[in-house]
């Protein structure tokens, strides 16, 4: 298992992307931002603090586009 997180993106423009991890509470995990390029280089995300557990990830670019995403991490 891996702890990092990549997030490929597919958009036609080079954006910035603000990512949020929260767990099934709602509570907030991890709050970062990355720049997502054109020529699909993943934006990784360190995810070693976050416990094992199922936690919503959300994607928000400045050109408008908005994603949410479920993550499960087991740690082995």
């Amino acid at each position: 298992a891996s702890n990092v997180l990549n997030i490929a993106w597919l958009g036609d423009k080079n954006s910035v992307v603000d990512v949020t991890v929260f767990d099934v509470t709602g509570r907030l995990m991890l709050k970062t931002n990355g720049m997502a390029m054109v020529d699909r280089v993943p934006v990784q995300i360190d995810i070693t603090s976050l416990p094992s557990g199922i936690y919503l990830v959300n994607l928000k670019d400045n050109l408008g586009f908005k994603k949410t995403y479920k993550l499960i991490k087991v740690d082995q």
